[in-house]
C-alpha cells in the first residue's frame, strides 16, 4: 500500500506543478520532469509486480488481479477527473 500512496503524488506535483512536497522540494523540481516521471512510472510497475507474488495457500485465487482492478480504478476515478478539471480551470484561465 505504502508504493501506491507513493505512486500519485509524483505525477500529482508535476500536473499541478507544485514546487513543494512535506516542507520538501517536490521530486520533479529537485531531478526534473523526466526523472520524475521515470520515478513515479517505477513506483507504479512496483506495486504491479509486487501483487504477481502475491501467492500462496490463503490467498484466494484471482485476489492479486482483484485488488490491482481497485487500485488502478481508485486512480482513474477521483484522481484522474480531479486532475483533468484542474488542468481544464489552468487551460482556461480564472
Amino acid at each position: 500500500m505504502e508504493l501506491v500512496h507513493r505512486t500519485g503524488p509524483v505525477f500529482d506535483d508535476i500536473q499541478d506543478r507544485t514546487t513543494l512536497r512535506n516542507s520538501q522540494p517536490a521530486l520533479w523540481v529537485k531531478y526534473g520532469m523526466e526523472q520524475s516521471l521515470n520515478a513515479g512510472l517505477a513506483l507504479s510497475a512496483c506495486v504491479r509486480m509486487a501483487l504477481t507474488k502475491l501467492t500462496g495457500p490463503t490467498i484466494p485465487e484471482g485476489l492479486p488481479v482483484r485488488i490491482l482492478e481497485v487500485l488502478e480504478r481508485s486512480r482513474i476515478n477521483p484522481v484522474t477527473r480531479g486532475q483533468v478539471r484542474t488542468q481544464v480551470r489552468i487551460w482556461s484561465g480564472p
